[in-house]
């Protein structure tokens, strides 16, 4: 379909429709669904069994049953920028037609700073007459498939037999969950899928861009903003009153809120949290209190303690592939699985065994090998290769990055050894990169800073004080 087209679509209105009964008529059946939203936040809930998303085509109404869902992901551009993106694209090709070499050379640089969500405009060219147009189409696209995975600027909803893509109308998504209701405006949801189900995968050009992630809430008067994990998988993103959390550690010494960093609930004998305050070391201790009480997405949370697992007052960053690849770690080691096996590029200072200087045009990788609490181990394993690189350049992998913070170990962990040292800082996996397109270190760095910001860089393999292979470093900003 010709991205014009796609872009003249008047709009996709998807909503929740629950039609209402009778208090003689059958009650319908319930479908239960996690719910992720762009600030975080992720719920489990039920819906009514006859619920159903209603999408609008250039053919009319569909009615789609939210029995036959798979997922439905919701992307951060709206049908106004898309056609904004489209015309620029369309400009360039006006341009590519000029018979002034300059001006065609000035449009070929606009279009390598075009955005991944361009893609699908860039294709529609290789259509055009001209084969100027065609060429530096197929250039552009080349170069931003070389800088990182392609996206399709729609919403995307799977059902069994097939994917459909348009945009989201305005509306709200309500769910009741098992501490009470939740209602979610569209624009605020990434993603929805059955409860208990992975969301079938889908490639990478033609994921949605996801929301941008929000502000965490500011906190007001005797408030704090906080991330709360539930024992049943929800996540609330949201505040919590500076003295709604009471944690008692040592003898019974309480913990002032706003002191207070992490609490995370523990295995073993003794207190069952482990605490984490400003100013001291971690300890062990308790939570004086039978409830807990947050405030999130326009509500008042109230859990059991036995519900709850870890309050969190670090900022939370949504999307984080290093924190997703942890937990899928600590899930296949409980269950005596094999770790995921997620490679990321890592540079080396001392052999050519980078993307950028490898005779064998292949880059040396690393992989996640232990996770201990905000910390974690990574280095290289078999499938390493220190010296020449051990993966081809046309592989789209993460970048392991590094903030050097300076940061202690965390109490307990030991550092000892040589080549288990301490890295000193925190980790973060960028988004998936050609090896190709990482030509120089400078390069790498260079991508690295546009995600992340000023301070983070390529990790390397002597990263640490100690001789290299692996290293220690927080997975979580401390």
């Amino acid at each position: 379909m010709k991205w014009a087209a796609i872009v003249a679509w008047t709009a996709v209105g998807i909503a929740l429709a629950v039609r209402s009964r009778g208090a003689d008529a059958e009650e319908p059946a319930t479908a239960a669904w996690t719910l992720e939203t762009a600030q975080g936040s992720i719920f489990h809930g039920s819906s009514a069994g006859d619920a159903a998303i209603v999408l609008l085509t250039p053919d009319g109404e569909r009615r789609i049953p939210l029995a036959g869902l798979r997922q439905a992901r919701i992307s951060a551009m709206r049908p106004d920028a898309a056609a904004r993106l489209d015309a620029d694209v369309r400009g360039l090709a006006d341009l590519w037609r000029s018979e002034d070499v300059e001006v065609r050379t000035r449009a070929a640089d606009a279009a390598r700073a075009l955005p991944p969500e361009a893609a699908p405009a860039l294709t529609a060219l290789f259509s055009d007459p001209d084969p100027e147009v065609v060429a530096r189409a197929r250039e552009a696209l080349e170069s931003m498939r070389a800088r990182g995975a392609l996206r399709d600027p729609r919403d995307l909803v799977q059902v069994e037999d097939g994917t459909l893509r348009g945009w989201v109308k305005d509306g709200d998504v309500a769910l009741t969950t098992p501490f009470g209701p939740v209602t979610v405006p569209w624009t605020d949801v990434v993603l929805l899928r059955p409860a208990g189900r992975q969301a079938p995968a889908i490639a990478a050009d033609l994921l949605p861009p996801p929301a941008p992630q929000k502000d965490p809430p500011k906190g007001g008067k005797g408030m704090r903003p906080v991330v709360v994990e539930l024992g049943n998988g929800m996540r609330l993103v949201g505040e919590i009153a500076v003295e709604g959390l009471p944690v008692l550690v040592g003898r019974g010494t309480r913990i002032a809120g706003e002191d207070l960093v992490a609490v995370t609930r523990q295995k073993g004998d003794g207190d069952p949290f482990r605490v984490l305050f400003a100013g001291s070391l971690s300890s062990r201790g308790r939570i004086d209190a039978e409830a807990l009480t947050v405030e999130c997405a326009g509500m008042t949370w109230r859990f059991p303690v036995r519900e709850f697992e870890s309050a969190d007052f670090r900022p939370f960053r949504r999307g984080n592939p290093l924190a997703e690849l942890i937990a899928s770690h600590v899930r296949a080691a409980a269950a005596g699985e094999a770790r995921p096996a997620q490679r990321f590029w890592t540079h080396i200072r001392d052999q050519p065994a980078n993307p950028w200087d490898s005779p064998s045009r292949c880059g040396m990788t690393w992989t996640l090998l232990e996770v201990n609490g905000d910390a974690c181990l990574v280095g290289a394993d078999p499938a390493t290769n220190a010296y020449q690189g051990d993966t081809p350049l046309d592989a789209e992998l993460p970048i392991l990055c590094i903030r050097k913070t300076g940061a202690a170990p965390p109490e307990g962990l030991d550092v000892t050894d040589p080549y288990r040292g301490w890295g000193g800082g925190e980790i973060r996996l960028s988004r998936p990169v050609r090896g190709s397109a990482l030509t120089s270190l400078d390069e790498a760095n260079r991508v690295i800073r546009e995600e992340f910001g000023e301070g983070w860089r390529m990790a390397q393999h002597h990263d640490t004080s100690t001789l290299g292979w692996h290293w220690w470093a927080y997975w979580k900003e401390r």
